[in-house]
């Protein structure tokens, strides 16, 4: 049949729509937390003021975020925050937001003196330039805003090997260990052992390696009073597989004084009501004292919260890659 010049006029248009369409749709699936810019389609009415030495400079996070707010850095496009991936997102210094639907909440290190460290905009408030916060907070919230700006892993330590806990060159509280490995990586048994520079603290044989962890009220107690007794740091790990090959690790005990103030630390950190800022509340406690095993843990909580959140998700990545454990992550 022979199409007149119309009919394939209006079927070259629909094919193109069509096509049009699906590449729209795949563009959209491989968006990051901010959308489109050409897809936007309100006007921000934000001036950018001169430029100030401390633009950039890290000042908090996006606790929760509408459907039609935008942001704004520098003098590129204003860009469609994401509800989801946009959760506990880093703001700078100098950064401009604006809701046409919906709101922003922030929380941030600190205050200025006609601004609260955690404040939320609305569409009556126009666009917002994120200002340097000059009040330091000081409620439960302060030390999880403060620890989301530093680095997310710390230095990396290289392959654990068959360990996945405690974390490589960690800190741990003597009364907690749990001993965690692969069981791929072990066979059908295996002997552990803890050593000090003074020799054996504890050691067993046949243990069944298809477990993957060892929870030993006997080693527990061993650590907590060699640590009692004023004994040095680092002690070791040791596994040997069912082939006789040995695998070790080295990790520090908490002083008592120092598992106290974590106690305390803790329970102020139950004390805040947001359940994802209790986690990261909690990440930063551990964080100080380089107990980074616990910070694999508690970003993989706070994940659980906001699992969409692509900050989480990098974060919580990094943190198993940086102890050798993105292997253990899922057992």
């Amino acid at each position: 049949m022979r199409l007149t010049t119309p009919c394939f006029a209006i079927m070259s248009t629909i094919a193109l729509s069509f096509l049009f369409a699906s590449s729209h749709a795949v563009d959209s699936h491989r968006q990051p937390v901010l959308n489109s810019p050409q897809a936007t389609p309100d006007n921000m009415v934000c001036k950018r003021g001169k430029a100030k030495s401390n633009d950039g400079q890290y000042a908090g996070l996006i606790r929760n975020v509408g459907s039609r707010c935008y942001r704004q850095v520098g003098d590129g496009p204003q860009q469609l925050l994401d509800p989801k991936r946009s959760q506990a997102a880093q703001v700078n210094v100098g950064e401009r937001f604006q809701c046409f639907a919906g709101s922003i909440t922030f929380e941030l290190e600190g205050s200025t003196a006609g601004q609260g460290a955690t404040y939320t905009i609305r569409p009556p408030d126009g666009c917002h330039t994120i200002k340097q916060p000059a009040i330091p907070r000081n409620d439960g919230n302060q030390a999880g805003v403060k620890a989301h700006g530093t680095s997310r892993a710390g230095l990396k330590r290289g392959d654990s090997g068959p360990f996945c806990s405690p974390a490589n060159k960690s800190w741990i509280v003597p009364s907690q260990l749990e001993i965690r490995w692969l069981p791929a990586a072990v066979g059908s048994a295996l002997s552990t052992g803890i050593f000090a520079n003074n020799g054996m603290l504890w050691y067993r044989d046949g243990v069944q390696g298809t477990l993957g962890e060892l929870n030993n009220e006997e080693a527990r107690s061993k650590l907590q009073a060699y640590r009692d007794k004023g004994g040095p740091n680092p002690v070791t790990l040791m596994i040997e597989d069912s082939k006789g090959q040995k695998s070790t690790i080295q990790f520090s005990l908490l002083s008592k004084v120092e598992e106290e103030a974590l106690a305390k630390e803790l329970d102020n950190c139950a004390q805040v009501k947001d359940e994802l800022m209790r986690s990261l509340c909690r990440v930063a406690a551990f964080k100080e004292r380089r107990m980074y095993g616990e910070v694999a843990s508690e970003y993989d909580k706070a994940l659980q919260l906001a699992p969409e959140s692509e900050e989480l998700i990098a974060r919580t990545a990094e943190t198993y890659e940086a102890i050798g454990d993105a292997a253990c992550r899922h057992r």
